[in-house]
C-alpha cells in the first residue's frame, strides 16, 4: 500500500500514527521495535507530533505513553481514517499485531 503512506508526512510518520490509533496508546520504544525503526528517529517524530498537538503524552514510570489527542479537531474521524489505512498497509498491520498487550502465560515458551 503506497497511497496513504505520505498523507501525514513520511511513511514512518504515517505508520506511527496508524499504530497509535490502532493500539489506542503506546510509547516510542514500543513503536520503534514494532516498526523496526531507529529509536531516536521514532522518539523525535513522536515528540514533534506532540508539539503539533496531534498526540498527547503522559509520563508512566520511565516511559512517556502517547495517544491521539482527543481535543484535536476531528480526532475521532482521523483515528478512524488511520485504522482504515492500517488495514490496507500490510507492513503496519503486521507491526501492530506484533505488539503484545498482556503478559505471556507462565507455561508458554518464548
Amino acid at each position: 500500500m503506497r497511497n496513504g503512506l505520505t498523507l501525514f508526512g513520511t511513511p514512518l510518520r504515517s505508520r506511527i500514527l496508524m499504530l497509535v490509533a490502532a493500539l489506542e496508546e503506546s510509547y516510542a520504544a514500543e513503536l520503534a521495535r514494532a516498526l523496526q525503526a531507529n529509536d531516536d528517529t521514532v522518539a523525535d517524530i513522536v515528540r514533534r507530533l506532540e508539539e503539533e498537538n496531534i498526540l498527547v503524552g503522559m509520563p508512566s514510570g520511565r516511559q512517556r505513553r502517547v495517544r491521539l489527542n482527543p481535543r484535536y479537531p476531528e480526532a475521532r474521524r482521523i483515528g478512524e481514517l488511520l485504522v482504515f489505512l492500517l488495514d490496507a498497509d500490510e507492513e503496519a498491520r503486521l507491526a501492530a499485531a506484533s505488539i503484545r498487550r498482556r503478559p505471556r502465560a507462565r507455561h508458554k515458551p518464548l
